[in-house]
């Protein structure tokens, strides 16, 4: 399995297999759909950011990010999806690991998110990783990074 950043021409070259992967997890209701502009879309350091699993030439999972957070200094992570078949094996975990890297290493104290409040199997996940509720704010969830 191997994480690699997640890149435009990428996209544009595998998009109906991006969207495939996206089925499963929109019908579950875990992700609002996206189509292929929204995936195209340059959010602010999104191609910088943002992460992909490979195993072999088979996408098993992304997470795209923007620097466009919803707390001061914050980045956002726009979505978040492994295959089905690949869940609870690790692979959610280390790309978790991975894009809270990327964003410290590029200066951001934490990262924020938008989870329904019937996506339990979301909330549980992003809590297993740091995530908690922000105060006033239903959907919105973050994590911030102790200070080295």
């Amino acid at each position: 399995m191997q994480l690699v950043p997640l890149r435009r021409a990428f996209v544009v070259e595998c998009l109906d297999e991006m969207l495939d992967l996206d089925r499963e997890a929109v019908a579950a209701g875990d992700l609002e759909a996206w189509d292929g502009a929204s995936w195209l879309a340059d959010r602010e350091d999104k191609w910088r950011l943002s992460w992909l699993v490979l195993d072999g030439s088979r996408i098993v999972g992304y997470r795209v990010m923007s620097s466009t957070g919803r707390l001061p200094r914050h980045a956002h992570g726009h979505r978040i999806n492994i295959l089905g078949e690949r869940r609870r094996s690790g692979v959610g975990g280390r790309l978790m690991a991975v894009s809270h890297s990327r964003v410290r290493q590029a200066g951001f104290l934490g990262v924020t998110g938008l989870i329904e409040p019937g996506n339990s199997r979301s909330r549980v996940f992003f809590a297993r990783h740091g995530y908690s509720p922000v105060q006033g704010r239903e959907r919105l969830w973050a994590i911030s990074f102790a200070k080295s």
